[in-house]
């Protein structure tokens, strides 16, 4: 906290709180809580942003966001502005957002700089779209990342065995196994969620061959490589969209 309370002078304009939503910083390290900020920034008279990053809007159920703070949260606890993505975890259009006080956020829009950074008008409309989701409580239901999120790892078991029954007569070897997704994308670094994987290998192609088959596939199929065997992870892939893993592992299986 002594870090932030020297560094202010009669020049300081704002007080910029930056919550590490890619990356993580291990071993003896110590940041000052997000009210202790607040208290100095209302003692300075200074405004004070705080920059989340992910976009989470409220706290989620999910084990896996319990460490994110969310835009609701910092409002709450009397932050000036807040700053976060479009995407990431708001699930909508690449964009970044900025919510809090009218006053700062008139002066925000006055700028000269506004006019170079704004967004269009077909991005203001997935946003709202996304915005509307989140406001009706569908955000689980009709946002990709968010339903991917709270799929369970059961539900991704048994997707998993339906596309490996359909694939039993193929000379492919395939098994179901416990592993891990990560969320990636700036939010939640660390952070793993329990799922089920599709492990993929052969006697006719390397693992790597494997790879790059599914990769040059129309559209690709984008897997991963663990302990030389190929890895599907289910979760990222959408309903209905499991019909072009087993058309181009059933073209490889059959006849090469």
């Amino acid at each position: 906290m002594a870090d932030f309370e020297n560094a202010l002078d009669a020049d300081t304009g704002l007080i910029l709180a930056v919550h590490p939503s890619n990356y993580q910083i291990v071993g003896f390290t110590q940041s000052p809580a997000l009210a202790e900020l607040v208290q100095l920034a209302a003692r300075a008279d200074i405004p004070l942003a705080h920059d989340v990053g992910s976009g989470l809007l409220s706290d989620s159920s999910q084990p896996v966001l319990e460490m994110e703070p969310s835009v609701k949260a910092s409002l709450e606890q009397g932050v000036d502005l807040v700053c976060f993505s479009g995407d990431k975890l708001l699930g909508g259009p690449q964009a970044g957002v900025i919510a809090g006080k009218a006053e700062l956020l008139g002066q925000l829009r006055k700028n000269p700089l506004m006019r170079a950074l704004r967004i269009d008008k077909t991005t203001y409309a997935l946003l709202e779209q996304t915005l509307i989701a989140c406001e009706r409580n569908r955000a689980e239901q009709e946002i990709p990342v968010r339903r991917m999120i709270a799929t369970s790892a059961s539900e991704i078991r048994s997707r998993a065995e339906r596309v490996m029954n359909r694939l039993a007569d193929t000379d492919l070897e395939i098994r179901i196994e416990g592993a891990e997704s990560l969320i990636g994308g700036g939010s939640a670094p660390g952070r793993a969620i329990p799922t089920t994987v599709l492990s993929l290998g052969s006697t006719r192609f390397s693992t790597n061959q494997l790879e790059e088959h599914l990769r040059a596939h129309s559209p690709p199929i984008l897997a991963r490589i663990d302990d030389d065997r190929l890895l599907i992870d289910l979760r990222t892939v959408l309903e209905g969209e499991e019909e072009e893993i087993v058309a181009a592992l059933r073209k490889l299986g059959t006849d090469g």
